[in-house]
């Protein structure tokens, strides 16, 4: 049995099925809703990190615990492999203060519903304001003797200090949200970082494996006369056997 045949063929293909014409975003929630099933309303305001590590989870149930992948090095064009296995995951706090200036502010990891929020702006520095501004927890109340609301510029804005330290702490928690692969070229030595997207990751080999498992059904059914929902109830290793059959 393999890992994948833990979790069930037929989710596989009904993930693919539901995300193929998906944005990116609403691709992790579909993967979590259908393996976990969660609502939907319910993953969405989960914060992006604490996402992650349920994909990260579920993903390596589904294929194990090394991740692999390739990458093109961006000076010569050479095939990089890489081969990582993440380290053991701790809870993320998804909400907390930060420090500045005498004064503390309630912030939360942003969610995915925030990210769906910024996600058509054309700038990247308004993106970031959104983003930031969003994660600032209005409904938590600060600590006593603090300002729940931090200072702002004459324009009404948050000053740049506290929005950077804002930020620095949002990329501080992100650790598998926010995760960055250090690669170094064998051919001429260019050394690189590839952000490493999880729920794209995840669902590029949910894609890939969907693919094998269709073209599986189709010959099988031929072959034998099957219906779907019969091959997908399968064992990896008994469609494999009846495959080398019908070969």
């Amino acid at each position: 049995m393999t890992p994948a045949d833990a979790v069930g063929a037929e989710y596989i293909v009904r993930i693919w099925e539901r995300g193929r014409l998906q944005h990116p975003i609403d691709r992790g929630l579909t993967i979590l809703g259908i393996l976990s099933d969660r609502p939907r309303a319910e993953l969405a305001e989960m914060s992006v990190e604490r996402r992650d590590c349920m994909l990260l989870e579920w993903r390596c149930r589904l294929f194990g615990d090394t991740l692999t992948g390739f990458a093109a090095c961006p000076a010569c064009g050479c095939g990089v492999d890489v081969a990582v296995t993440p380290a053991s995951l701790t809870e993320p706090e998804d909400h907390f203060t930060v420090d500045i200036d005498g004064r503390s502010i309630a912030v939360r990891l942003p969610n995915s519903l925030d990210l769906a929020a910024v996600a058509s702006l054309e700038s990247v520095e308004a993106a970031r304001l959104m983003l930031i501004s969003r994660c600032l927890s209005a409904d938590q109340a600060a600590p006593a003797g603090t300002a729940a609301d931090p200072p702002r510029d004459d324009d009404g804005g948050y000053s740049e200090p506290i929005l950077a330290a804002i930020e620095a702490e949002l990329d501080r928690r992100a650790e598998i949200s926010a995760t960055a692969l250090t690669l170094s070229c064998p051919d001429c030595g260019h050394g690189w970082n590839v952000e490493l997207d999880m729920a794209a990751f995840a669902w590029r080999e949910i894609e890939i494996l969907a693919g094998r498992l269709l073209r599986q059904v189709d010959e099988l059914a031929r072959r034998y006369g099957w219906s779907e929902q019969e091959i997908l109830s399968l064992s990896s290793a008994r469609r494999r056997f009846y495959l080398d059959l019908a070969s």
